[in-house]
């Protein structure tokens, strides 16, 4: 566990943002501060005067009033407009939580100045894709379009999947307005037989392909895939798109991709949690973390990179409307890994961490707080 919290600050001390990452890391932050913090901070005006943890809750005005002499620890994932928002009101003692995000575990504490002067220092000039192949699962809607839709406004060339011939045509017609050249794939992961001839397909047909996002996947109603209601048909079928599909292609893109240099392969994961309502969702994700997790670490695929990038509760067919992101917020969060020759690999990229910056930026905040390395 990282203690370094660098030189003890002379300031009290308020941990800013109450909820559940907070919550579940309390102690292990409180571990690694030190000491227990002397205030904590929400915007949220609920929790105002009252105890977290036994710790007062300031309110706003109290909050400001004492700001130039408080060290603020930033305990949730998006901190960049926070902090620049604290420094802007005279605080100059700032540290974010970074999380070991697949599990959202504290991991480290961070100087926002360090990253600042990262930020700044850094002018990273963007990869060019121009005429290179990149390969998108799930691609007739949602994240998987929005993607492909980036791509093609790069230059890149698409093989874009989708699951039947209306969609294969929908997004043939789509595309057709970029210079770009597309290939149309239909497969049905839920079928052993189709998978097997995709697989064949990639290995044998396909171009080369230097990027690939592995993204399709299925969010089945409770009555199918929750752990109070669910069905096997329902949880098998969660498994073999979220997961068994992937195992396969990523198999089968690694005989395509392992000669090349610089090809990455990303994988739309999920950190979602406390939903026994979703529970063969949230179960088959944490099975491709792990899976990618392993694969990461083998030796002999070194040459190709692996990614998690999670795209947040959005918007969607899949999300529903309450969803927190809509689809726009995505990128370039979605994308920016692909454009650098800075490695990703192993990284787990929360995507919407990375909204309204341009390409350029996102790279150098990725840089600046280790999405990229």
């Amino acid at each position: 566990m990282n203690r370094t919290l660098m030189k003890k600050s002379k300031n009290k001390i308020c941990l800013y943002g109450l909820g559940t990452l907070l919550e579940q890391n309390f102690e292990r932050i409180v571990n690694m501060i030190g000491s227990k913090p002397d205030f904590v901070y929400d915007r949220n005006a609920l929790f105002w005067g009252k105890r977290f943890k036994g710790v007062l809750c300031l309110n706003e005005p109290d909050f400001k009033k004492k700001l130039k002499n408080l060290h603020v620890i930033i305990t949730l994932h998006y901190f960049d407009e926070i902090a620049e928002q604290l420094a802007q009101l005279g605080c100059r003692d700032i540290t974010v939580v970074h999380y070991d995000k697949a599990n959202s575990t504290a991991s480290r504490l961070t100087p926002y100045q360090n990253i600042r002067d990262k930020l700044n220092a850094t002018e990273t000039a963007t990869l060019s894709r121009v005429s290179e192949w990149c390969y998108i699962t799930g691609s007739t809607r949602g994240i998987g379009l929005e993607t492909a839709k980036f791509m093609a406004q790069n230059g890149v060339n698409l093989i874009l999947h989708g699951s039947g011939q209306n969609n294969s045509e929908t997004l043939k017609s789509y595309f057709s307005q970029y210079d770009i050249e597309t290939i149309i794939t239909e497969c049905n992961f839920e079928s052993p037989s189709d998978i097997e001839q995709h697989c064949n397909w990639i290995e044998n047909d396909a171009p080369d392909i230097k990027l690939a996002y592995c993204n399709a996947g299925v969010s089945l109603h409770k009555n199918e895939a929750s752990f109070q209601h669910g069905t096997i048909d329902g949880w098998t079928k969660t498994f073999k798109v979220n997961v068994f599909s992937n195992a396969f292609l990523v198999r089968s893109l690694l005989k395509k991709m392992s000669v090349l240099d610089n090809g990455k392969i990303f994988f739309t994961s999920s950190a979602i949690n406390k939903k026994t309502d979703e529970l063969a969702y949230s179960c088959s994700k944490a099975a491709l973390n792990k899976m990618v997790q392993e694969i990461t670490q083998e030796p002999d695929y070194y040459k190709v990179e692996f990614c998690l990038i999670d795209p947040g509760w959005v918007k969607s067919d899949m999300g529903g409307n309450d969803g927190i992101y809509h689809m726009q917020d995505l990128i370039p969060g979605m994308v920016f890994a692909a454009f650098t020759n800075y490695s990703c690999n192993g990284s787990w990229i929360t995507a919407p961490n990375y909204r309204n910056m341009t390409l350029q930026k996102a790279i150098n905040r990725g840089l600046a707080i280790g999405d990229l390395h």
